[in-house]
């Protein structure tokens, strides 16, 4: 299940999955981490983002939840700790945000939705929005999904699933939300590629490791 990266321009966001996904993609440059929430397998790769504060110089901006940022400065304790110079720490500036906010030009939207019984987020960036983990949107969320070029949306498996989207639920959302392209994503073993996508609507795609989605 790995982490997509969108190159949106400037500025970039980056993901931190289990094992440095973002290294393995080639992705050089990146401006911010939008964390989604602060399961295992989406902070697993935290500490391979130091790679970007030390090109910079400066503390790399982290922006999430509250809780999720609060479970990161838990588990990552020794990131935030003063120690000696040098073990190759990334420098990370925690974020809590709950309302719309802006990347230099670029405005964020947070979107709440359900993972289970954790509330999470999900991001629109324009006419671009990224949700995974998700097994309820609330309907005030519905409203921020209006005019959608692209969505990234939560598809686990065919069979429902207690905390994830299954591809019957999430292909009624996706047409609930009208974007013009919409990409499954978090899919596990149970749904290979080209099966599955000869199940889908035409504007309706798997993605898989390595998808880069220029934005304007």
């Amino acid at each position: 299940m790995g982490r997509r990266t969108v190159r949106a321009g400037r500025p970039r966001s980056a993901a931190c999955g289990a094992g440095g996904a973002d290294a393995r993609a080639g992705i050089r440059e990146a401006d911010a981490l939008l964390l989604t929430h602060a399961h295992a397998d989406h902070v697993g790769g935290l500490d391979d983002l130091r790679i970007f504060s030390e090109r910079s110089g400066q503390d790399f901006p982290v922006y999430g939840p509250a809780a999720a940022l609060a479970r990161v400065r838990e588990r990552f304790g020794y990131v935030f700790r003063r120690t000696q110079a040098g073990g190759g720490k990334p420098r990370l500036s925690l974020r809590p945000v709950s309302q719309p906010f802006y990347m230099g030009r670029l405005r964020v939207v947070p979107l709440p939705v359900w993972h289970g019984r954790l509330r999470v987020f999900g991001y629109r960036l324009g006419r671009f929005a990224y949700i995974t983990d998700v097994s309820k949107i609330p309907p005030a969320t519905y409203p921020k999904l209006r005019g959608l070029d692209v969505l990234v949306l939560d598809a686990l498996r065919h069979e429902p699933h207690e905390t994830h989207f299954h591809v019957a639920r999430a292909l009624a959302e996706a047409a609930r939300i009208g974007a013009q392209r919409t990409y499954f994503t978090h899919i596990c073993h149970r749904l290979p590629q080209r099966e599955t996508q000869a199940l889908l609507p035409k504007n309706v795609f798997l993605a898989y490791d390595g998808l880069v989605l220029n934005l304007p």
